[in-house]
């Protein structure tokens, strides 16, 4: 692993001084950026404590006001990012099936059809909640249910 490579896991200002021209620079910069992408856990605080929660035991992600919150089978978290930051890191296993809610292939139930080719989704324990996918979603919500395994 050359110097530049070694680099990409540090700060961003130590890629500057390791890298020997633009272009190495780019794309290690462009590596630093998107490192956060691809996370196995997301870092939660409860009291004074900081607990990994794996990704693939997030069934639920939602907004709620003006807080987000993470749930897993046994229990549900405050977290600090955004839903469009938990999209990304949640991966391809979930889906935002409209701006308050990314769900988990594992939690759906039964999904309806209503008027005008929208869709419900029944999620099951621990939320319990009929949940609208936005009309706008809807073929893409159906394309990742025959195949959520598949990157979008």
């Amino acid at each position: 692993m050359d110097d530049c490579t070694k680099a990409s896991f540090t700060r961003k200002e130590e890629v500057t001084c390791a890298c020997k021209n633009d272009a190495e620079l780019s794309n290690n910069t462009e590596a630093i950026n998107n490192f956060g992408e691809k996370c196995f856990h997301i870092l939660v605080y409860v009291r004074d404590e900081i607990l990994p929660v794996k990704v693939d035991d997030i069934v639920i992600a939602y907004a709620e006001d003006r807080y987000r919150f993470i749930t897993t089978a046994d229990d549900t978290f405050l977290v600090s990012h955004t839903l469009n930051e938990l999209e990304k890191m949640l991966g391809h296993m979930h889906f935002r099936i409209n701006r308050q809610f990314i769900v988990s292939y594992q939690i759906i139930n039964k999904i309806y059809v209503k008027e005008n080719a929208t869709l419900n989704v029944e999620i099951k324990h621990p939320v319990n909640k009929v949940l609208s996918v936005s009309k706008r979603r809807s073929s893409l919500f159906r394309q990742w249910l025959t195949n959520p395994f598949r990157k979008r």
